[in-house]
């Protein structure tokens, strides 16, 4: 978001995120006799390619779905067949409905796909929150703290981000906002990129916002 715009959205902003880990397991052996093994490998190839389709056929398209697969490791040579690989991913959805679908459907085709491959693969959720979701009177209240910072044309709604936030733990229990600050700066890289960098020039603005809704903190809603 460019320096100098604070979003505030009236609804979703960050979406629900799990992270998981599958383990496929098979029978290894030499890879140039690989009808006397049970190949994990090309289990674990063959759910990772079906497991596309569950956001391309089972969530609506006017929807967000995300199934990324971040890590596969398995083996320790290129002419022997492992016996298991370890995969690691993502699981990603704006509404409690479609992450239930897709959280339903991944596991289902992975244990489907091995066994019709001679494998089994085990799934395991790791860890995950819910949907950011701004309460629409606090995102009211905090819009207008950061219209009298910056001016009302630098204040508005921005399209929701399919990244997530334990925030979301907290907003479940207290109603609250997730504001973005633009921090953008030429030349350098998002997040999760070791070129990361922000503009320093952000840092009033917030802060100033902050100190706005100390100040009006009875007149939260």
């Amino acid at each position: 978001m460019p320096i100098g715009y604070v979003g505030v959205n009236q609804s979703t902003v960050f979406a629900a995120a799990d992270m998981f880990k599958m383990t496929v397991r098979g029978h290894g052996g030499h890879g140039a006799m690989p009808h006397l093994t049970v190949d994990p490998v090309v289990a674990a190839a063959n759910i990772i390619n079906v497991c596309q389709t569950v956001v391309a056929r089972e969530i609506s398209p006017q929807a967000m779905g995300v199934v990324t697969f971040g890590s596969v490791h398995g083996g320790s040579a290129g002419n022997v067949i492992a016996d298991e690989i370890e995969i690691l991913g993502t699981i990603r959805a704006y509404t409690p409905e479609n992450h239930q679908i897709i959280s339903e459907a991944v596991p289902r085709i992975a244990a489907n796909v091995a066994a019709g491959l001679r494998c089994e693969a085990k799934f395991e959720r790791l860890a995950g929150t819910p949907a950011v979701i701004n309460n629409p009177d606090v995102a009211n209240w905090v819009s207008g703290l950061a219209m009298q910072t910056i001016g009302e044309d630098s204040v508005g709604e921005y399209e929701p981000i399919s990244v997530g936030d334990d925030m979301a733990e907290f907003m479940n229990r207290v109603p609250g906002t997730y504001f973005i600050l633009g921090a953008s700066k030429e030349g350098t890289e998002g997040h999760h990129n070791a070129k990361f960098d922000y503009d320093e020039a952000c840092l009033p603005i917030g802060t100033e916002i902050f100190v706005r809704a100390a100040l009006d903190i009875d007149g939260m809603p």
